[in-house]
């Protein structure tokens, strides 16, 4: 994903990736969010809802460490894979709604797409990203 696009999604929900910076033995978001730029508003639409249980849940006494925050962000099999520790099952329905939504989003542009094999990789695109292959 373009760099400013990730910057966005990190300035609003700084609970969630508070621990972007840390290396790679402690949390993989350091090599950033990787997938295309397509998948912009479904991650940060799932980030701001996650961003407001957290958000709650601090207000609410809950230690830092406990709060949940993303662990990696990446494509996979042509779907979107979002990890977060400390995941509580109020936000995990969340996640698993992203990720199958992800199918149906071209991951280059946004637009409708679908699932598809390009030279043994899988790939969500839509018919005009597919014919730039």
């Amino acid at each position: 994903m373009k760099t400013e696009l990730q910057r966005q999604i990190y300035d609003k929900c700084p609970i969630l990736y508070r621990n972007q910076h840390l290396g790679p033995q402690q949390n993989l978001m350091c090599f950033g969010i990787e997938c295309g730029s397509g998948w912009f508003d479904l991650i940060m639409d799932l980030s701001v809802e996650i961003e407001m249980i957290a958000q709650r849940m601090k207000t609410e006494g809950v230690e830092e460490s406990l709060l949940p925050y993303a662990f990696q962000i990446k494509e996979k099999y042509g779907g979107l894979r979002f990890s977060v520790h400390n995941e509580y099952q109020e936000f995990s329905h969340l996640i698993e709604a992203a990720e199958a939504q992800s199918g149906r989003v071209c991951e280059e542009c946004g637009k409708l797409g679908i699932l598809r094999m390009n030279n043994g990789w899988f790939s969500t695109l839509c018919d005009e990203c597919q014919q730039k292959i």
